[in-house]
């Protein structure tokens, strides 16, 4: 069985990006970004506090998501 990304459990959910943003006072560019595997929340900040949010809710999986991203750190700018 292939392994779900965090975008299709969430959507597996039921979750709409806007309505769950929305919902829980979170940052609709971040919720993406973590999404799509743009950010790890690494630090402090809105994307963070999209994956606490969804860790509270069962989507974020601490031993999958956030351990590699999609774009390469060194080649984004500022």
């Amino acid at each position: 069985m292939e392994k779900q990304t965090l975008r299709e459990r969430f959507h597996a959910k039921g979750y709409s990006v806007t309505i769950y943003a929305n919902a829980h006072g979170l940052c609709r560019n971040a919720l993406r970004n973590v999404l799509d595997g743009y950010t790890n929340g690494k630090k402090r900040g809105k994307s963070r506090d999209c994956i606490d949010r969804l860790r509270m809710d069962g989507v974020w999986d601490d031993a999958q998501d956030g351990k590699q991203l999609t774009y390469d750190p060194a080649k984004r700018s500022a």
